[in-house]
């Protein structure tokens, strides 16, 4: 896919949220299981996060995600950055004992579970509008320790919020290809975007989308 091509989805999920809002995310996100991307183009440099955004064609039936270094979402990469980033495809619910198989840690399969039983008893009301309405996904770098990851949507319980809240989650899965069965688990990691930091500088691909 080309930037305008890439912008253009990330400017429709946009706009989707902005009418939709949390109901409208779960309801074109609650079908997917996980994301998977090869990090072995993103990593090098002094990259600290991954940016995962979110995109939707105009028809609103095709969902993406666009991975990208902070080290290269910057205005400053152009015009190659189409290089550096990795497009990737949701994919549905499968089999839940081959997940059993795959997740054996009990925290994180806790969480997947509760995005695989019903997102929208979780992710409701003024707290879900206010904290869960994601544009992007912030991967701490040092998570991706294979050239294969697997990021699982999940749900977690949010911090110091009274009466209990929940909040959007990935679980990261790095892939060991030459034997499937040992891998690591990263949580508590991620960090949804919005709140957007002071600067958007090193958030180009919605930076623009934001200041239309």
């Amino acid at each position: 896919m080309d930037l305008q091509e890439v912008k253009s989805y990330i400017r429709n999920w946009n706009q989707y949220l902005l009418q939709k809002g949390i109901k409208g995310l779960v309801k074109k996100l609650e079908k997917f299981q996980y994301f998977e991307f090869d990090a072995e183009q993103l990593l090098g440099g002094n990259s600290e996060y991954v940016h995962a955004y979110l995109g939707i064609s105009e028809d609103l039936n095709d969902v993406k995600l666009f991975i990208i270094t902070d080290t290269f979402d910057s205005k400053k990469t152009l015009p190659h950055i189409e290089k550096h980033i990795c497009v990737a495809t949701p994919v549905v619910f499968g089999i839940s004992e081959q997940l059993q198989a795959e997740i054996s840690d009990k925290k994180a399969m806790k969480r997947i579970k509760r995005w695989q039983k019903s997102p929208k008893s979780y992710l409701k009301g003024s707290f879900s509008e206010k904290t869960n309405v994601v544009r992007c996904f912030t991967i701490p770098t040092d998570d991706l320790r294979t050239k294969v990851n697997r990021a699982y949507f999940a749900i977690k319980k949010a911090k110091d919020t009274r009466p209990l809240e929940y909040e959007i989650d990935l679980i990261i899965r790095n892939i060991d290809m030459h034997n499937m069965k040992e891998s690591n688990i990263s949580y508590d990691t991620i960090r949804l975007v919005p709140p957007f930091p002071p600067s958007t500088e090193n958030f180009y691909l919605i930076d623009e989308i934001l200041n239309d």
